[in-house]
């Protein structure tokens, strides 16, 4: 293993201004595939940085309307969070995700820098509408997650910004439901898995997001498929989409393009049941 340094900073203003005059240095956040980059001889940085323990990054809580979340807050502390009973579709990613002592370090902002294609909670975000603040030495800026992934690794992140929170926005009613097809439960990475959110007004589908992740270079949102399942109820959506195909997917492998819709059709399906709790005041 190469030698490399480790810098913790103690604030967000001290570890922005070591970004800005070192951009050299990679920030480090859980570090769940940090090992693997060093097995597979992709360790690119001698210097890394430190920021899982910024208090700045750790807090979770609802404002205006939105779950509200910090860039360090981990997979397990997000879980313990009551307030993402809104969301049925995290809890169902979360039973599904890695393994406890990843979850204990690995992070939502930690999964969306990476910009793996297969990660599920990129796919989570992206259905449920959610937007992220990125913060330099020099200010801040929102993007939408829409807007956030450029390829496989690559991101809209400059090398002076770190994810500073991600919001998703609480909407009463929602329906959500996650599935992913994989080798096992849990401790493997998503063969390809499908998130959807909508609202049913008069039991038809309102609003509805569906995303799609371990086809393309990213996760990406079908508008197509919601085209399709606007306005009809989730039976007909269902019905519908039989034997179509999403016009934005070009999977690589032949065996995606016959799961894909099945596993739309499946999380529209479990979606209906699937209505958020949340205590609204």
């Amino acid at each position: 293993m190469k030698k490399f340094s480790l810098m913790r900073p103690q604030t967000l203003e001290e570890a922005l201004t070591i970004l800005r005059d070192a951009p050299d240095v990679l920030p480090l956040n859980g570090g769940t595939d940090l090992m693997v980059d060093v097995n597979e001889g992709k360790l690119i940085s001698p210097r890394f940085m430190y920021i899982g323990g910024l208090p700045e990054l750790k807090k979770i809580e609802v404002r205006d309307g939105t779950l509200c979340f910090g860039g360090a807050v981990t997979y397990t502390e997000l879980g313990a969070c009551p307030d993402i009973s809104a969301f049925p579709c995290i809890g169902q990613a979360l039973s599904n995700l890695a393994s406890p002592p990843i979850r204990n370090m690995g992070t939502p902002a930690g999964n969306m820098g990476t910009a793996s294609p297969a990660g599920d909670f990129n796919l989570i975000l992206l259905a449920l509408g959610a937007e992220a603040d990125l913060v330099s030495a020099a200010g801040m800026r929102t993007v939408p997650l829409s807007e956030f992934y450029l390829g496989v690794g690559k991101t809209v992140r400059e090398k002076s910004e770190l994810i500073a929170e991600i919001r998703i926005p609480l909407v009463k009613g929602q329906h959500s439901a996650f599935v992913k097809l994989g080798r096992r439960r849990g401790q493997d990475i998503s063969r390809v898995s499908s998130a959807v959110s909508y609202l049913l007004d008069e039991g038809r589908i309102r609003d509805p997001r569906i995303a799609i992740g371990a086809v393309n270079a990213v996760p990406f949102r079908s508008g197509t498929f919601e085209e399709i399942v606007s306005g009809k109820t989730p039976d007909e959506a269902e019905a519908a989409l039989e034997g179509a195909f999403p016009a934005e997917a070009n999977p690589r492998r032949a065996y995606k393009r016959y799961v894909v819709t099945p596993m739309v059709r499946r999380a529209i399906r479990e979606a209906q049941a699937q209505e958020g709790d949340w205590q609204w005041s």
